[in-house]
C-alpha cells in the first residue's frame, strides 16, 4: 500500500484561485486543486489513502478552513485523513485547537510563511504546548526562500522542538534543507520526522538519494504535494532512489500508518 501524507485540495469554488498563476514544473499534468482532482490524481499513480492538509491564511479562516477538512474526510470512504489549522494570531486559536480535535481531524498544519508569523517568537509557545498536551501531531511548512523575510529549517526546527513535548512534528519538505542544505547534520540530530513533499522537484535525483542515505528510513513519509505536482512524478521520483525495498515499504506506508494509528 502507499500512503501520501501531504496533498492538498480545496472547495471547487476557490481552487482556480487557490491555483492561480501555478503552471508547474511542465512536464507531468496535473490536477486542479478540487477533491475531484486530488482523487483522480492518487488514482493514477495507484497511490491508496492520503492525507490532506489545510491551512488557516487569516485569522478568521480557520473555523470554515477546518470544516471544510471534516467534509472532505468523512465523506472519503476512510481513504483520506485531513489534518486541519489554526492560525497562531487568531484569537481563538486555543478554542479552535480543541475543535479540530472534536471535529475528529488528525492533526495540525502550520504554514509560518503563509500565515505570516514567525515560528521561534515564544508568543506561541504556548499553542505549541497545548498541541502537545492534546497529542496532535503538528505538520510545518518548512523552508528557506529567497525574499521572503519568514524561514523554518533545521537549526529553528531544534529551537521549538521542545515546546512540542507529547506529540510527534513533521518538517515538511525535508525540514526545509531545500533552502539550506548544509543543516543535513542538524537535522540527522532532531527526533522529528520528514516529508518528501515536492522535494523531487527541489532536488536533483542524486542529492535526493544522497539525503535519504542518511536519514533513517524510519523517521521519513512520503508525500507529494498534489496539486502543486502530480503524485505520479514523486512517486516515482522515491522509487528511482536506490532505497531498499524495506526502506522503501517504511517510507512509502508503514511510518504514516503508524503514526496515524492508520492500520491496513
Amino acid at each position: 500500500m502507499i500512503l501520501d501524507i501531504h496533498t492538498h485540495c480545496y472547495p471547487d469554488n476557490l481552487a482556480a484561485a487557490a491555483l492561480r498563476g501555478w503552471n508547474g514544473p511542465g512536464d507531468a499534468t496535473l490536477p486542479d486543486g478540487t477533491l475531484a482532482g486530488l482523487l483522480h490524481d492518487l488514482d493514477d499513480a495507484g497511490i491508496d489513502r492520503a492525507v490532506v492538509l489545510h491551512v488557516a491564511h487569516r485569522p478568521s479562516s480557520a473555523h470554515g478552513v477546518n470544516q471544510f477538512a471534516r467534509e472532505v474526510q468523512e465523506g472519503s470512504g476512510g481513504r483520506l485523513r485531513c489534518f486541519g489549522s489554526v492560525h497562531p494570531d487568531a484569537p481563538d486559536a486555543m478554542e479552535e485547537l480543541w475543535r479540530i480535535k472534536a471535529l475528529g481531524l488528525h492533526g495540525v498544519k502550520l504554514h509560518p510563511m503563509f500565515q505570516r508569523f514567525d515560528p521561534t517568537d515564544s508568543r506561541y509557545f504556548p499553542l505549541y504546548r497545548e498541541m502537545g498536551h492534546m497529542g496532535l501531531p503538528v505538520l510545518f511548512h518548512c523552508g528557506r526562500h529567497p525574499g521572503h523575510p519568514i524561514s523554518l529549517v533545521p537549526d529553528q526546527m531544534a529551537a521549538i522542538l521542545p515546546h512540542f513535548a507529547g506529540t510527534q512534528v513533521i518538517g515538511a519538505h525535508l525540514c526545509g534543507l531545500c533552502g539550506a542544505p548544509e543543516q543535513l547534520s542538524t537535522l540527522l540530530r532532531l527526533p522529528i520526522y520528514v516529508d518528501l513533499g515536492y522535494c523531487a522537484r527541489y532536488f536533483d535525483s542524486s542529492t535526493l538519494s544522497r539525503f535519504l542515505g542518511r536519514l533513517d528510513p524510519a523517521r521519513v513519509l512520503f508525500g507529494s504535494d498534489t496539486p502543486w505536482d502530480s503524485a505520479g512524478f514523486a512517486l516515482r521520483a522515491l522509487e528511482r532512489t536506490g532505497l531498499s525495498s524495506r526502506a522503501l515499504e517504511q517510507i512509502s506506508f508503514q511510518n504514516a500508518a503508524q503514526l496515524l494509528d492508520w492500520p491496513v
